[in-house]
């Protein structure tokens, strides 16, 4: 059923489905709350493909609208438990990969990065590493990092920045024809700016069987412009 009083109020506050997800992300970096919310997002919340966002979404709604959620269209009472597609959502990795706003509203860390993380297969009983070339974006202290379009599995990261530290969670989803046949796993991620250009540090997440694992994680730049060409440069799977 879609959501008419989402879009009623979205069209009585004079912006467009691009324009609130603009306000949302805005807003988001304002709070300390990085997110990726995109056009297509505020699509599915209106035509009600996606009942009720995740809770972060529905306090940013509720601020750039200056309207409960309960006005909104939603059952504020309604739970989410933690599941692959409300994970999917907040991480941003169930939408197309777009550049969310121009080059220039971004800070210095912005650019491609190329990610590194070691982990231990349990059910493999060895040890791997795993690249993805990323785009990272910095707005003030907030950093946000999505994997490039064809790397084999998609990763995001939503991150703080406070001098050398960088501190937040990562959210990954695995190739579909792959061990892990498609699971999402979410963790935390520590980083310590390692020289120009480096960041060192550690992950902590959960396994295949919900243990507790942990390894090391870095990310080293590759190309400090950010435009779609040096995007495209850097679209490539790694292994």
């Amino acid at each position: 059923m879609a959501n008419t009083a989402l879009a009623e109020a979205r069209r009585q506050a004079g912006l467009s489905q691009r324009d609130l997800a603009r306000e949302i992300r805005r807003v988001g970096w304002l709070a300390g709350d990085a997110n990726g919310c995109t056009r297509e997002m505020v699509h599915r919340w209106e035509n009600g493909t996606v009942r009720l966002p995740q809770a972060h979404y529905l306090r940013l709604l509720e601020n750039v609208l200056g309207t409960p959620a309960g006005n909104l269209g939603f059952d504020a009472d309604l739970r989410y438990g933690m599941n692959r597609t409300d994970v999917l959502e907040q991480a941003g990795l169930d939408v197309p990969f777009t550049l969310p706003d121009p080059a220039e509203s971004y800070g210095p860390m912005s650019g491609v990065w190329l990610s590194t993380y070691s982990y231990v297969s349990s059910g493999r009983a060895a040890g791997f590493t795993s690249h993805h070339y990323v785009v990272l974006l910095q707005a003030g202290a907030r950093v946000m990092v999505r994997s490039v379009p064809r790397s084999a599995s998609s990763l995001s990261m939503a991150l703080t920045a406070n001098g050398t530290v960088v501190t937040g969670t990562w959210t990954e989803r695995t190739r579909s024809d792959g061990y892990y046949r498609g699971a999402t796993y979410v963790g935390a991620l520590q980083l310590l700016e390692a020289g120009p250009g480096k960041l060192n540090g550690r992950w902590i997440g959960f396994g295949k069987d919900s243990e507790i694992n942990d390894g090391p994680w870095s990310l080293e730049l590759t190309d400090s412009r950010l435009s779609p060409e040096a995007v495209s440069r850097w679209d490539l799977a790694v292994s």
